[in-house]
């Protein structure tokens, strides 16, 4: 009669599988399956998933698993294992019964001694270490409410500091301009845009009523866009090779001029 190492392993054999696709297949190691083909059981696992493996294994490989659970309780591996872990409990538990059932040694008071009838009783001192610890664990949690205040105070400061420097920042001056900005613009109006290449200052007024479309604080930083209508406007800079005249993606500038300069530009006529 065959083993059961002998009919897992034909039987693997059989349906053309290694061990290692077994071992991914049925989530069980391949050191594992190695020892049940090779009959040996003792796999340090308690004993549930022992007979657990096996009926999955034997399962997966078209056997029938409570027979090969069976066969394997046969061979009395799993009661003799069992056996050893209840003698081992039943040791432990009797070697703790045996020490908790020592008698302890009972201390014997001194006899109080009666105070003269003359003289008051001395007061009790206190207890020792008791007052000194009770101080010291006080001590450590005022002073770690001291630390935790003292590290919200320090965040709270930090925060409102922050919150006034974005104010600040945010708030209107020279460096605001550096971004973007937009004139009033109708509806369906064409747009172009005045792009800064260096520092310049800016102001922008149209021909036809003199109004002012924009002026900047001082000078504005490279990397400036103003989206303008396209109409005649007058442009006042303080470097006019810094300005670029921006029209979908295409970019053109004032030939042969440069410096302070004040003039008039069509923006219609930009492409």
């Amino acid at each position: 009669m065959q083993s059961i190492g002998e009919r897992l392993e034909e039987a693997r054999k059989r349906k053309g599988i290694s061990i290692r696709e077994a071992a991914e297949a049925t989530k069980i190691r391949t050191d594992y399956l190695h020892k049940f083909e090779s009959n040996q059981f003792d796999l340090r696992l308690p004993e549930i998933y022992v007979r657990g493996f096996l009926r999955n294994y034997a399962r997966y490989l078209g056997i029938p698993g409570d027979k090969i659970v069976t066969d394997y309780l046969a061979l009395g591996i799993g009661e003799e294992r069992a056996n050893r872990g209840v003698n081992r409990e039943i040791y432990g538990r009797m070697d703790l019964s045996a020490s908790a059932a020592k008698p302890k040694r009972e201390e014997t008071a001194p006899a109080p001694v009666a105070a003269p009838r003359d003289e008051e009783p001395a007061p009790r001192a206190a207890a020792p270490g008791r007052t000194g610890s009770s101080i010291a664990g006080l001590d450590r949690i005022l002073l770690l409410k001291t630390s935790t205040l003292g590290i919200v105070a320090v965040v709270l400061l930090l925060l409102v500091g922050w919150g006034f420097y974005a104010l600040l920042s945010d708030g209107p001056s020279d460096k605001g301009d550096h971004l973007a900005a937009t004139t009033a613009i109708r509806p369906g109006e064409p747009t172009i845009d005045i792009v800064t290449t260096g520092p310049v200052s800016l102001a922008v007024t149209r021909q036809s009523d003199g109004t002012e479309l924009y002026r900047s604080n001082g000078e504005l930083p490279a990397g400036f866009r103003l989206t303008l209508p396209k109409v005649v406007v007058s442009v006042q800079t303080s470097a006019l090779e810094n300005l670029q005249f921006d029209y979908q993606g295409r970019r053109t500038q004032i030939p042969n001029r440069s410096g302070p300069q004040t003039i008039a530009v069509d923006l219609s006529q930009i492409r």
